[in-house]
C-alpha cells in the first residue's frame, strides 16, 4: 500500500523555516554582545559572576528589608536618650558590663587574627559624643592595657581645637577635612616605631574583592542633599583610586585602616579622608581605607577574617568610637550587620 502523498508546506511555514537559522544567529549575537558588554563594564573576571552577584544582592536586599522591619519595630522612641542612658544610667549598668565583656571577647579574637596574619595591631580612638566620651575612653584605655595593644587616644589632641573646626558641625558630627588631617598626622607620628615591621605572611590565592564596597564605582553620594560627596572605588572594592599590587612591594609599609564612618569619611572626597591623607603625607607607606559606615567590631572582625587579611598588611589600625560599645543592641546590629561569626544578623551580607 502506497503511503499518502506528503502535503506541501504552506508559504508561511516555508518562510518561518527559512528565517529560523537567521533568528537563532541574531539571538546568539545579541546574547554574545550582552556578555561582552557586561564583561567590559562590570570589572568581574566573568560576566556570569556579575549576573549571579546581582541575583544574590536581590536576595540580600529582601532579607535586609525584613531585618530593617524588625529594626524599626525594636527601635526606641528616642534613640539619643537611649544612648545616653546606656552610658550613664544606673539601670543600664548590667547591660553595659555585658556589652563591655562581649566587646573584649571579640577584640581578643580579632587580635588573634592579626597575630596569625603577622600584622601589628594598633587601636585608634577618635572621640565623638560628649555624653559617652569619659566612659568609652576609660574602657578602651583599660582594654589596650589588658591586651597590651598600642592605643592612640586623640581626645586631648582634639580638645585643643574648636569642635566646629574638627567636625562638620553644626550640620554634621563627622570629621571635617581638618579633623582628618589631625588624625593622619598623629597616626603617622604614633606608628613611626612600627613602620619597619614587615608581615611574613603571603597568600597565593585571595578573594576577588578586598573591600566591602562595590568595585569600580564612581558616583556622587547625596546622603545629605546639601553635602554631596564623590565616592570612587578600585576594582578590589576599596575606597581607593588604584588597585593594590601583588606580590606586594616590600619597600613600603602596608597599613590597613579598619573602622566605621570616621574611617570611611562621609561628606568628603576620598583624598580628604585620614587614610588617604596619611598615605600622601607619609614616606614609603601604603595606607588603605577599609572603613564602612555603621560597622562595629563584629563587622570589622568578619571583614578582616573574610577579606582584610588577604591585603597582607604589616599594620592594622582598628579605629574605635564611642558608639561601638552601644552597637550590640539588636536593633542597631540589624541595621548594618554584614554577617559573620559574631553578628546577630548573620547571613545579611
Amino acid at each position: 500500500m502506497n503511503p499518502p502523498p506528503r502535503q506541501p508546506l504552506s508559504l508561511r511555514k516555508k518562510v518561518l523555516f527559512a528565517l529560523a537559522p537567521l533568528l537563532i544567529l541574531l539571538a546568539a549575537i545579541e546574547i554574545g554582545t550582552r556578555f561582552w558588554y557586561y564583561q567590559l563594564k562590570s570589572g568581574y573576571p566573568l560576566a556570569l559572576l556579575h549576573v549571579f552577584d546581582r541575583a544574590a544582592k536581590k536576595v540580600t536586599d529582601f532579607r535586609l528589608k525584613i531585618a530593617l522591619g524588625k529594626f524599626q519595630a525594636e527601635r526606641p522612641a528616642d534613640p539619643d536618650k537611649h544612648a545616653r542612658d546606656f552610658f550613664n544610667a544606673d539601670s543600664m549598668k548590667e547591660t553595659r558590663e555585658k556589652f563591655f565583656a562581649r566587646y573584649e571577647t571579640i577584640f581578643r579574637d580579632f587580635q588573634r587574627l592579626c597575630a596569625e596574619a603577622d600584622a601589628r595591631l594598633v587601636l585608634l580612638y577618635i572621640p565623638s559624643t560628649e555624653f559617652s566620651r569619659n566612659t568609652s575612653r576609660a574602657f578602651f584605655s583599660a582594654l589596650a592595657e589588658k591586651t597590651q595593644t598600642p592605643l592612640l587616644d586623640l581626645t586631648d589632641t582634639f580638645a585643643r581645637y574648636s569642635s566646629t573646626t574638627v567636625y562638620l558641625l553644626p550640620r554634621n558630627a563627622h570629621l571635617s577635612r581638618f579633623g582628618n588631617q589631625i588624625v593622619a598626622d598623629e597616626l603617622l607620628r604614633f606608628l613611626e616605631p612600627h613602620l619597619a615591621h614587615r608581615s611574613k605572611v603571603a597568600y597565593s590565592q585571595r578573594p576577588r574583592r578586598l573591600g566591602d564596597l562595590r568595585p569600580n564605582h564612581d558616583a556622587i553620594w547625596p546622603m545629605d542633599p546639601e553635602m554631596p560627596y564623590r565616592v570612587v572605588t578600585n576594582s578590589q572594592g576599596l575606597r581607593r583610586n588604584s588597585d593594590l599590587p601583588f606580590p606586594r612591594p616590600r619597600d613600603k609599609t602596608r597599613i590597613l585602616c579598619i573602622g566605621d564612618s570616621f574611617t570611611f569619611g562621609p561628606y568628603l572626597n576620598g583624598l580628604d579622608c585620614y587614610p588617604q591623607l596619611a598615605e600622601s603625607r607619609g614616606r614609603n607607606v601604603e595606607v588603605i581605607n577599609a572603613g564602612i559606615s555603621g560597622y562595629t567590631l563584629c563587622d570589622e572582625y568578619s571583614y578582616f577574617e573574610e577579606r582584610g587579611r588577604f591585603i597582607e598588611p604589616d599594620i592594622v589600625v582598628l579605629q574605635v568610637l564611642d558608639n561601638d560599645l552601644y552597637g550590640f543592641f539588636p536593633y542597631v546590629m540589624r541595621q548594618f550587620c554584614r554577617g559573620g561569626k559574631y553578628c546577630i544578623g548573620r547571613g545579611l551580607q
